[in-house]
């Protein structure tokens, strides 16, 4: 029997760039699921809280892995910040806490 990695990684670019490093370092990776401009995203979208837009580029099915320094991303803080608002996912509280305590914001997926 043959494994193959088919990593999902849907909730950001972070866990999108994570992701892309364990790729290109499994010799047995058969796709990466992701979630740029996919129905979801409501209100936000994979490359809102970025600088550097162009980091995931697809062509022909293929994306290039980014090549900045650590994850190759450019977080943009402000909008991340800004991003905290009812009705989206950003607004929601760890696992066991609650809306009134403070908590803080992380945009990642679990690989």
């Amino acid at each position: 029997m043959i494994w193959q990695l088919h990593p999902h990684a849907p909730y950001g670019p972070i866990a999108l760039a994570a992701t892309l490093q364990v790729d290109v370092c499994s010799p047995n990776v058969f796709i990466q699921e992701q979630s740029l401009g996919i129905h979801y995203n409501k209100g936000f979208d994979l490359l809102d809280f970025v600088k550097n837009k162009d980091v995931f580029q697809y062509e022909n099915g293929f994306v290039k892995v980014p090549t900045l320094p650590g994850l190759g991303l450019e977080i943009d803080e402000e909008k991340v910040k800004g991003g905290i608002r009812p009705g989206t996912a950003l607004d929601q509280p760890p696992s066991g806490g609650t809306t009134t305590e403070p908590w803080p914001v992380v945009i990642v997926g679990v690989i």
